[in-house]
């Protein structure tokens, strides 16, 4: 199963975001601030329900002012 799109709402940063994903290896480049880990975050918490470290109380990933957060994944299968 492979990833191909990861669409975000109040996650950290990102107000609404969507990643679109090639169909092999990717690589997530960018300059400090431009959201690496925000997409590793989001995929922790679409796979396994936790955070990067295994919190399972996701508040701190809820954006500022948000009440609540959204992460839709799209895969292969």
């Amino acid at each position: 199963m492979a990833l191909k799109k990861l669409t975000l709402k109040n996650f950290r940063n990102a107000s609404e975001t969507t990643y679109t994903f090639g169909p092999t290896r990717n690589r997530i480049l960018g300059k400090n601030g431009a959201g690496k880990t925000t997409i590793r975050e989001a995929v922790c918490f679409l796979f396994c329900g936790t955070d990067s470290t295994g919190g399972r109380i996701p508040q701190h990933l809820i954006q500022d002012g948000a009440d609540s957060l959204e992460v839709i994944g799209e895969t292969s299968k």
